[in-house]
């Protein structure tokens, strides 16, 4: 029954403690990943930044097109980085490619500090979530209620420390943010999360500004 705690099914702690070991690697790569173009765009001229990400997401567009061309490049690429990257990216473009193009999306679309805290959302409450979230009872369509937790409450916290430290805008905005990526993790939406946290959440923001 839905909302009562179950345990995972078929699945002892030893296989999840094994299965989260296995995460790790792909999940500190995701963190530092996501947050590093953000953290750029701090001391850098904001056309210059933009010029940067589009030939940045140019280019791995450009190597996302030529390993699905040439199966042989495509095995070399996983042999390297197998550990970063998830089976089915194998047919698809990577996750980092979709973060590529939420980075340079957000910083078109919206203002730097929208930007930046819509890609720190994603940088702390996705891996944090899929480290946590398989320790969770409570599940709901794949995932758990401490998965999501696990997701929104480092994204208050960032958002807390960025716009009280940095920024300075209405405390409502990065609230609703933080609750707006953390929905987006939780629907099982056909878009990459990687590419559809970051510009909901920047975009639910940006309209909390402009109506505040």
């Amino acid at each position: 029954m839905k909302g009562r705690p179950v345990d995972r099914p078929s699945t002892s702690r030893r296989l999840v403690f094994r299965g989260i070991i296995g995460k790790l690697p792909r999940s500190v790569f995701h963190m530092f990943g996501v947050a590093v173009a953000p953290a750029v765009s701090l001391f850098v001229p904001s056309k210059v930044f933009l010029i940067g990400m589009a030939m940045v997401t140019g280019l791995f567009m450009a190597f996302e097109s030529a390993r699905f061309a040439d199966r042989k490049v495509n095995r070399w690429f996983f042999r390297y980085c197998v550990r970063l990257l998830r089976g089915n990216e194998v047919s698809r473009l990577t996750g980092v490619t979709y973060v590529m193009v939420a980075i340079l999306i957000c910083f078109l679309v919206f203002e730097r500090d929208i930007a930046i805290m819509a890609m720190a959302f994603l940088a702390v409450g996705d891996p944090l979530s899929g480290l946590i979230g398989p320790w969770g009872r409570w599940w709901w369509k794949g995932k758990t209620v401490e998965g999501h937790l696990a997701f929104l409450i480092p994204s208050l916290a960032a958002g807390w420390a960025l716009n009280s430290y940095l920024f300075g805008l209405p405390p409502v905005i990065p609230v609703v943010g933080a609750v707006v990526a953390v929905a987006l993790h939780a629907l099982p939406l056909p878009v990459n999360d990687n590419l559809s946290i970051p510009v909901a959440s920047g975009a639910a923001m940006a309209a909390v500004g402009m109506w505040g």
